[in-house]
């Protein structure tokens, strides 16, 4: 992918249930990664 803003869809079928979640991102021998959470 090239430079700009790109989005990743999660729980597109079924909802995620609530709790902490950690994402992961490699492209190209860079990594990101991102904790977030879920609140139902």
């Amino acid at each position: 992918m090239g430079a700009g803003r790109h989005a990743v869809t999660l729980g597109e079928e079924e909802p995620l249930p609530a709790g902490l979640y950690f994402v992961r991102l490699t492209q190209g021998g860079q990594h990101a990664m991102q904790r977030f959470t879920v609140l139902r």
